[in-house]
């Protein structure tokens, strides 16, 4: 896999920060290191993929909800001054909140995320019918 032209910007919690490695243990022995241990999964899929370059974001400890808040807050997705503008602020107009969903599909396009089949809810009057009578 070739990525030399993407940047990897990794978000998560102490299992992404690194902690209990070998190079991520404060003095203590017990608290994780002042930083990103740079044996942790994301410098390992950097090399194994070829990135450009990685940035451990990860907060050891953190929650999903604070990982979500991270990635939001986040200022290298976008340099657009409008939208970072709508992510900063939310959407003052139909026209913005329409923008920022389709920021939230490019963002889920780039992280591989696709939305599952809707169910199929229908039914006809004949086949409730049916199941009522029984």
């Amino acid at each position: 896999m070739d990525c030399k032209e993407y940047d990897l910007v990794a978000f998560g919690c102490s299992f992404t920060y690194g902690h209990g490695l070998i190079d991520c243990i404060a003095d203590d022995g017990i608290s994780h290191g002042p930083k990103p241990s740079a044996i942790a999964w994301p410098n390992c899929l950097k090399s194994i993929a070829n990135f450009r370059t990685v940035e451990n974001m990860a907060i050891a400890g953190s929650s999903n909800k604070m990982i979500a808040k991270e990635v939001i807050d986040y200022k290298k997705y976008t340099t657009n001054k409008m939208e970072l503008e709508l992510l900063e602020n939310g959407p003052k107009s139909l026209s913005q909140s329409w923008h920022l969903q389709a920021l939230f599909s490019n963002w889920k396009k780039v992280k591989g995320i696709k939305d599952p089949e809707p169910l199929n809810l229908q039914s006809s009057f004949k086949e409730w019918n049916g199941r009522v009578d029984s």
